[in-house]
């Protein structure tokens, strides 16, 4: 990743986070998803951030999230996809013990479909800088069937920094 240094300021720029592989537990009765994320995601940005030596920061939001099936549970007949999906909402938190932070929705998806990877959309708006700066972590809540089978995943948050 380049960082461009224009007239007085810096440029904004992106820092990425993998979403390590999770299992979604499949059921051959249909029954409501329990469940989406096997554990929160915590957002580890803040050390790549500081280290580009930006000075302040005035905005971190989620620039984009992709969620794409992984082959590890998928069988020899078997096609994993997303259609037993009809949503899901990722939020954030903060990990400080009282923080006055309020869990905050920054992405959602409506019925993704029978595909393989899928973007959600980020709600506009959000500032991530005091989340980051209580150390922070994303949920997710789906809404659906659970699949006949499990089915695993991972995915990619590209977060935008804007610098002042």
């Amino acid at each position: 990743m380049a960082l461009l240094i224009t007239g007085c300021g810096i440029a904004d720029f992106d820092v990425e986070q993998h979403i390590p592989e999770q299992v979604i537990e499949g059921s051959a009765v249909a029954g409501f998803i329990g469940a989406f994320f096997d554990f929160p995601i915590t957002l580890e940005i803040k050390s790549e951030i500081d280290a580009r030596e930006t000075g302040p920061i005035d905005s971190v939001t989620l620039k984009s999230l992709v969620l794409k099936v992984t082959p590890t549970k998928v069988g020899p007949s078997d096609s994993d996809d997303w259609s037993f999906l009809d949503s899901v909402d990722i939020f954030i938190k903060s990990k400080l013990e009282g923080s006055q932070l309020p869990e905050k929705k920054i992405a959602t998806a409506q019925k993704p479909g029978a595909v393989q990877s899928f973007p959600l959309a980020p709600v506009d708006g959000v500032n991530l800088i005091p989340y980051l700066n209580e150390g922070s972590e994303m949920t997710a809540v789906a809404k659906g069937n659970a699949p006949s089978d499990d089915v695993s995943f991972d995915g990619k948050a590209v977060f935008q920094v804007n610098p002042f």
